[in-house]
Protein backbone atom coordinates (compact mmCIF):
# COMPACT_ATOMS: atom_id res chain seq x y z
CA UNK A 1 0.00 0.00 0.00
CA UNK A 2 1.29 3.10 -1.15
CA UNK A 3 0.10 6.69 -0.12
CA UNK A 4 1.19 10.25 -1.40
CA UNK A 5 0.60 13.59 0.49
CA UNK A 6 -0.10 16.17 -1.43
CA UNK A 7 0.91 20.00 -0.83
CA UNK A 8 -2.25 22.11 -0.01
CA UNK A 9 -2.83 24.56 -3.28
CA UNK A 10 -4.71 27.76 -2.65
CA UNK A 11 -4.97 27.78 -6.50
CA UNK A 12 -7.60 24.07 -5.80
CA UNK A 13 -10.55 26.14 -4.61
CA UNK A 14 -13.66 23.68 -6.33
CA UNK A 15 -11.83 20.38 -5.71
CA UNK A 16 -8.63 20.46 -3.93
CA UNK A 17 -6.86 16.81 -3.64
CA UNK A 18 -4.91 16.11 -0.16
CA UNK A 19 -3.26 12.42 -0.53
CA UNK A 20 -3.40 9.50 -3.08
CA UNK A 21 -2.16 6.18 -3.24
CA UNK A 22 -2.89 2.72 -4.53
CA UNK A 23 -3.46 -0.66 -3.01
CA UNK A 24 -3.08 -4.60 -3.97
CA UNK A 25 -4.05 -6.39 -0.57
CA UNK A 26 -3.70 -10.01 -0.30
CA UNK A 27 -6.56 -11.83 -0.89
CA UNK A 28 -9.85 -12.02 1.90
CA UNK A 29 -7.55 -8.81 3.51
CA UNK A 30 -9.84 -7.17 5.15
CA UNK A 31 -9.04 -3.34 6.38
CA UNK A 32 -11.16 -0.57 8.42
CA UNK A 33 -10.76 3.24 6.71
CA UNK A 34 -9.49 5.75 9.48
CA UNK A 35 -11.97 8.70 9.88
CA UNK A 36 -11.60 11.05 7.71
CA UNK A 37 -12.67 15.05 7.24
CA UNK A 38 -12.37 14.61 3.16
CA UNK A 39 -14.56 12.22 0.33
CA UNK A 40 -12.52 9.26 -0.62
CA UNK A 41 -13.09 8.06 -3.92
CA UNK A 42 -11.61 4.36 -4.64
CA UNK A 43 -11.42 3.17 -8.12
CA UNK A 44 -10.78 -0.19 -8.35
CA UNK A 45 -8.62 -1.45 -11.33
CA UNK A 46 -8.95 -5.04 -11.24
CA UNK A 47 -10.29 -7.59 -9.03
CA UNK A 48 -13.55 -7.20 -6.66
CA UNK A 49 -13.90 -6.89 -2.74
CA UNK A 50 -17.11 -6.07 -0.71
CA UNK A 51 -17.62 -2.46 0.73
CA UNK A 52 -19.27 -2.66 4.11
CA UNK A 53 -20.84 1.06 5.17
CA UNK A 54 -24.02 2.39 6.96
CA UNK A 55 -25.01 -1.18 8.12
CA UNK A 56 -25.07 -2.24 4.18
CA UNK A 57 -22.45 -4.62 2.67
CA UNK A 58 -22.02 -3.39 -1.76
CA UNK A 59 -20.26 -6.01 -3.69
CA UNK A 60 -17.55 -3.81 -5.96
CA UNK A 61 -15.83 -5.28 -8.99
CA UNK A 62 -13.06 -3.54 -11.63
CA UNK A 63 -14.51 -0.49 -13.39
CA UNK A 64 -16.42 0.61 -9.93
CA UNK A 65 -15.79 3.47 -7.87
CA UNK A 66 -16.70 3.28 -4.03
CA UNK A 67 -17.09 6.53 -2.18
CA UNK A 68 -16.02 7.45 1.78
CA UNK A 69 -17.31 10.68 2.90
CA UNK A 70 -16.07 13.04 5.52
CA UNK A 71 -16.81 11.15 8.79
CA UNK A 72 -17.81 7.67 7.56
CA UNK A 73 -16.27 4.56 8.74
CA UNK A 74 -16.65 1.42 6.58
CA UNK A 75 -14.49 -1.69 5.94
CA UNK A 76 -13.80 -2.84 3.17
CA UNK A 77 -12.38 -6.55 1.76
CA UNK A 78 -10.49 -8.06 -0.46
CA UNK A 79 -11.83 -11.06 -2.43
CA UNK A 80 -11.01 -14.24 -1.90
CA UNK A 81 -9.96 -16.01 -4.92
CA UNK A 82 -9.99 -12.69 -6.86
CA UNK A 83 -8.75 -9.90 -4.89
CA UNK A 84 -8.75 -6.26 -5.83
CA UNK A 85 -6.15 -3.72 -6.61
CA UNK A 86 -7.31 -0.13 -6.74
CA UNK A 87 -6.40 3.71 -6.26
CA UNK A 88 -7.93 6.42 -4.33
CA UNK A 89 -7.84 10.41 -3.90
CA UNK A 90 -9.11 12.01 -0.92
CA UNK A 91 -10.12 15.73 -1.47
CA UNK A 92 -11.91 18.76 -0.34
CA UNK A 93 -12.94 21.91 -1.77
CA UNK A 94 -16.24 23.92 -2.74
CA UNK A 95 -17.87 20.97 -5.09
CA UNK A 96 -16.66 18.45 -2.83
CA UNK A 97 -20.44 18.24 -0.97
CA UNK A 98 -21.38 17.68 -4.68
CA UNK A 99 -20.47 13.70 -4.29
CA UNK A 100 -22.39 13.36 -0.73
CA UNK A 101 -25.15 12.48 -2.54
CA UNK A 102 -24.24 9.97 -4.61
CA UNK A 103 -24.48 6.39 -4.44
CA UNK A 104 -21.84 4.53 -2.56
CA UNK A 105 -20.70 2.34 -5.27
CA UNK A 106 -21.42 3.22 -9.12
CA UNK A 107 -19.66 2.11 -12.31
CA UNK A 108 -18.13 4.64 -13.71
CA UNK A 109 -16.78 4.90 -18.09
CA UNK A 110 -13.06 2.91 -17.90
CA UNK A 111 -11.31 6.63 -19.37
CA UNK A 112 -12.49 8.49 -16.50
CA UNK A 113 -10.25 6.71 -13.78
CA UNK A 114 -7.38 4.56 -15.57
CA UNK A 115 -5.97 8.26 -16.08
CA UNK A 116 -5.90 9.02 -12.78
CA UNK A 117 -2.97 9.18 -10.26
CA UNK A 118 0.28 8.73 -12.29
CA UNK A 119 2.07 7.93 -9.72
CA UNK A 120 5.37 8.24 -11.28
CA UNK A 121 4.50 11.84 -11.85
CA UNK A 122 6.44 14.78 -9.96
CA UNK A 123 3.79 15.88 -6.71
CA UNK A 124 2.76 19.26 -8.39
CA UNK A 125 1.79 17.79 -11.59
CA UNK A 126 -0.47 14.98 -9.65
CA UNK A 127 -2.23 17.49 -8.38
CA UNK A 128 -3.58 19.10 -11.42
CA UNK A 129 -4.01 16.26 -12.43
CA UNK A 130 -6.14 14.93 -10.28
CA UNK A 131 -8.15 18.01 -9.52
CA UNK A 132 -8.90 17.78 -13.30
CA UNK A 133 -9.67 14.17 -13.45
CA UNK A 134 -12.23 14.61 -10.13
CA UNK A 135 -14.11 16.95 -12.17
CA UNK A 136 -14.49 15.38 -15.21
CA UNK A 137 -15.54 12.08 -12.94
CA UNK A 138 -18.37 14.46 -11.38
CA UNK A 139 -19.13 15.83 -14.65
CA UNK A 140 -20.16 12.25 -16.05
CA UNK A 141 -21.40 10.48 -13.33
CA UNK A 142 -24.47 13.26 -12.91
CA UNK A 143 -24.70 13.00 -16.58
CA UNK A 144 -25.30 9.04 -15.94
CA UNK A 145 -27.61 9.74 -13.41
CA UNK A 146 -29.72 12.37 -15.38
CA UNK A 147 -30.04 9.74 -18.25
CA UNK A 148 -31.19 7.11 -15.51
CA UNK A 149 -34.78 9.01 -16.20
CA UNK A 150 -36.90 5.92 -15.64
CA UNK A 151 -35.14 4.27 -12.01
CA UNK A 152 -37.30 1.17 -12.82
CA UNK A 153 -36.42 0.41 -16.44
CA UNK A 154 -32.78 0.64 -15.41
CA UNK A 155 -33.21 -1.74 -12.47
CA UNK A 156 -35.30 -3.69 -14.59
CA UNK A 157 -31.92 -3.85 -17.40
CA UNK A 158 -29.61 -4.41 -14.71
CA UNK A 159 -31.53 -7.38 -13.14
CA UNK A 160 -31.80 -8.75 -16.60
CA UNK A 161 -27.72 -8.22 -16.96
CA UNK A 162 -27.04 -9.01 -13.82
CA UNK A 163 -28.71 -12.19 -12.53
CA UNK A 164 -26.38 -14.54 -11.76
CA UNK A 165 -24.90 -12.18 -9.28
CA UNK A 166 -25.90 -11.22 -6.01
CA UNK A 167 -28.42 -8.37 -6.20
CA UNK A 168 -29.70 -6.29 -2.86
CA UNK A 169 -32.97 -3.68 -3.46
CA UNK A 170 -30.58 -1.37 -1.13
CA UNK A 171 -27.37 -1.64 -3.74
CA UNK A 172 -30.04 -1.03 -6.91
CA UNK A 173 -31.57 1.75 -4.48
CA UNK A 174 -28.22 3.03 -4.26
CA UNK A 175 -27.83 3.30 -7.95
CA UNK A 176 -30.53 4.91 -9.09
CA UNK A 177 -29.85 7.56 -6.05
CA UNK A 178 -33.65 6.51 -4.41
CA UNK A 179 -34.85 5.80 -1.00
CA UNK A 180 -35.12 2.10 -1.17
CA UNK A 181 -38.73 1.94 0.49
CA UNK A 182 -39.79 4.31 -2.23
CA UNK A 183 -38.04 2.10 -5.10
CA UNK A 184 -39.56 -0.81 -3.67
CA UNK A 185 -43.37 0.80 -4.02
CA UNK A 186 -42.37 2.08 -7.40
CA UNK A 187 -41.15 -1.34 -8.63
CA UNK A 188 -43.98 -3.13 -7.39
CA UNK A 189 -46.56 -0.92 -8.88
CA UNK A 190 -45.00 -0.55 -12.12
CA UNK A 191 -44.65 -5.01 -12.08
CA UNK A 192 -46.95 -6.06 -9.73
CA UNK A 193 -44.52 -7.96 -7.79
CA UNK A 194 -41.51 -7.01 -5.84
CA UNK A 195 -37.70 -6.49 -6.99
CA UNK A 196 -37.00 -9.67 -5.66
CA UNK A 197 -39.82 -11.66 -7.14
CA UNK A 198 -38.70 -10.42 -9.94
CA UNK A 199 -35.19 -11.06 -9.60
CA UNK A 200 -36.34 -14.55 -9.18
CA UNK A 201 -38.52 -14.98 -12.25
CA UNK A 202 -35.35 -13.71 -13.97
CA UNK A 203 -33.25 -16.63 -12.69
CA UNK A 204 -35.84 -19.43 -13.45
CA UNK A 205 -36.31 -18.30 -16.98
CA UNK A 206 -33.07 -18.36 -17.46
CA UNK A 207 -32.29 -21.92 -15.54
CA UNK A 208 -35.07 -23.69 -17.94
CA UNK A 209 -32.86 -21.94 -20.96
CA UNK A 210 -29.59 -23.28 -19.61
CA UNK A 211 -31.13 -26.55 -18.57
CA UNK A 212 -32.31 -26.88 -22.52
CA UNK A 213 -28.82 -26.19 -23.30
CA UNK A 214 -27.59 -29.14 -21.91
CA UNK A 215 -25.86 -27.63 -18.43
CA UNK A 216 -26.62 -30.16 -14.79
CA UNK A 217 -28.57 -28.25 -12.42
CA UNK A 218 -25.58 -27.56 -10.45
CA UNK A 219 -24.00 -25.69 -13.17
CA UNK A 220 -27.04 -24.10 -13.81
CA UNK A 221 -27.96 -23.06 -10.60
CA UNK A 222 -24.01 -21.58 -10.45
CA UNK A 223 -25.01 -19.66 -13.79
CA UNK A 224 -28.43 -18.43 -12.24
CA UNK A 225 -27.47 -16.84 -9.29
CA UNK A 226 -28.41 -19.62 -6.55
CA UNK A 227 -25.94 -20.03 -4.13
CA UNK A 228 -28.29 -22.82 -2.10
CA UNK A 229 -28.40 -26.18 -4.16
CA UNK A 230 -31.57 -26.71 -1.71
CA UNK A 231 -33.64 -23.72 -2.36
CA UNK A 232 -32.61 -23.70 -5.87
CA UNK A 233 -34.86 -27.20 -6.45
CA UNK A 234 -37.06 -25.86 -3.90
CA UNK A 235 -37.86 -22.68 -6.16
CA UNK A 236 -37.50 -24.10 -9.84
CA UNK A 237 -40.25 -26.75 -8.23
CA UNK A 238 -42.98 -24.53 -6.71
CA UNK A 239 -42.08 -21.16 -8.55
CA UNK A 240 -41.49 -21.84 -12.56
CA UNK A 241 -43.63 -23.46 -15.04
CA UNK A 242 -42.23 -26.57 -14.92
CA UNK A 243 -43.32 -27.82 -11.53
CA UNK A 244 -40.77 -30.33 -11.31
CA UNK A 245 -37.51 -30.41 -10.04
CA UNK A 246 -34.72 -29.52 -12.62
CA UNK A 247 -33.31 -33.01 -13.32
CA UNK A 248 -36.80 -34.41 -14.24
CA UNK A 249 -37.43 -31.51 -15.80
CA UNK A 250 -34.29 -31.68 -18.12
CA UNK A 251 -34.92 -35.49 -18.53
CA UNK A 252 -38.15 -34.88 -19.78
CA UNK A 253 -37.29 -31.84 -22.18
CA UNK A 254 -34.73 -33.22 -23.64
CA UNK A 255 -36.52 -37.13 -24.51
CA UNK A 256 -39.47 -35.02 -25.97
CA UNK A 257 -36.49 -33.15 -28.14
CA UNK A 258 -35.23 -36.30 -29.19
CA UNK A 259 -38.71 -38.36 -29.73
CA UNK A 260 -39.61 -35.13 -32.25
CA UNK A 261 -39.51 -36.78 -36.17
CA UNK A 262 -36.59 -35.91 -37.99
CA UNK A 263 -37.07 -34.08 -41.25
CA UNK A 264 -35.45 -35.27 -44.64
CA UNK A 265 -33.86 -33.29 -46.94
CA UNK A 266 -35.61 -31.60 -49.71
CA UNK A 267 -34.49 -33.64 -53.28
Amino acid sequence: METFQLNFNPQFQDISPVFAGEAAPPAGHEQQNAVSPYTIIHYVRAGCGTVTTRGTTYPVTAGQIFIFRPGETAVYTADETDPWRFRWVGFNGSLAGGFLDLPTVMDVPPEVFENLCDLLHPAYLLEYQLASEILFLQARVQTRLQERSDPIQWVMDYIEASYMQDISVQFLADQVNLDRSYLYRLFKKRNGCSIQDYILHIRLRKAVWYLEEGYSATETAALCGFRNMSNFFHQFKTRSDAHRTPGQWQKEAIGAELRKPKRTKER
